[in-house]
């Protein structure tokens, strides 16, 4: 016995097509407009919450919503959206934020890279993370502006030695400093000179203090430091 199965009519096709069209546009506008969970639109709508995302991706899908971002005039130019996701993408990084190297006229660079840092800073670090740093102007800026009753970790490292030129300020005892008292942490200083020959080398790591200090810098959970200018002559 052979069972011959009918053909759709057309207009049928269109009116599913249809349907189906307004339940997605029904999703969507949950979503998007009325802040409705899939788990509310899946109710709403008699349908499994599965369904209910397919719904909401469908629509979008189909470019039947359209999503827009207004930047405030006082931020225009100074956000990078797109740069720091394709930074992320690019490199696996957690978060990319690019900084613009004046906002106001009255800025300099390092005064937004402190900002931003101390601000990612407050959100990232942990009450039991060890904070290392390297020294230089971009590191005291970030010291400079963190605030209280901000972020907090256990212990701040100094990552590298100090220079022997009492001329040359490094800004070590100032982000040292600040940073343990902002951040309630621990100050670990590094006492050794930056640069040394192989047997001063030697005998610092047998020091206990210096050896300690460059443990704890191995170890530490975060670390900021300043890479400087990018040019052809950047080594």
């Amino acid at each position: 016995m052979t069972t011959t199965v009918p053909e759709v009519p057309g207009p049928q096709r269109s009116s599913k097509s249809s349907d189906d069209l307004r339940l997605a546009l029904r999703a969507a506008s949950m979503y998007h407009l009325e802040g409705a969970t899939q788990a509310e639109i899946a109710v709403k709508l008699g349908v499994s919450r599965p369904t209910a995302g397919r719904l909401v991706a469908k629509a979008r899908a189909l470019g039947l919503v359209t999503i827009e971002i207004n930047v405030p005039d006082e931020l225009q130019g100074t956000v990078h959206a797109d740069i720091e996701r394709d930074l992320e993408r690019a490199f696996g990084l957690t978060e990319a934020l690019v900084v613009p190297d004046v906002i106001d006229g009255t800025d300099n660079g390092y005064g937004s890279l402190g900002r931003a840092t101390a601000a990612m800073l407050s959100r990232r670090l942990g009450a039991t993370d060890t904070l290392g740093f390297t020294w230089g102007p971009e590191t005291v800026a970030v010291a400079h502006s963190l605030r209280s009753r901000g972020a907090k970790c256990a212990q701040v490292v100094q990552l590298d030695g100090s220079m022997s030129s009492a001329d040359y300020q490094t800004g070590v005892e100032y982000t040292l400093g600040r940073c343990a008292e902002y951040l309630q942490a621990r100050p670990v200083r590094l006492n050794a000179p930056l640069y040394a020959d192989p047997a001063t080398v030697t005998a610092l790591r047998q020091d206990s203090v210096i050896s300690r200090a460059l443990q704890t810098g191995t170890e530490a959970d975060v670390m900021i430091y300043g890479l400087g200018p990018v040019s052809t002559s950047t080594t």
